[in-house]
């Protein structure tokens, strides 16, 4: 499983303040790659940590921002 959740760039500001307000297990962000050194500069990954906990945040994270 991955340990990231890509959401469009219009939305990166609000979500990056939920998870950095609701999310310990959040790790960072960064352009989505689409390719070797190739990114979409209209899509953000954002980073969770690998465990249980991270996975869980994860999933919400992504339920509430997809």
């Amino acid at each position: 499983m991955n340990n990231w959740v890509t959401i469009k760039r219009d939305r990166v500001d609000e979500a990056l303040a939920w998870a950095k307000a609701n999310c310990p297990h959040y790790i960072t962000n960064d352009y989505h790659m689409c390719g070797y050194n190739l990114y979409d500069e209209n899509l953000i990954d954002f980073y969770f940590m690998r465990s249980e906990a991270g996975e869980k945040e994860m999933l919400v994270f992504a339920l509430k921002w997809l």
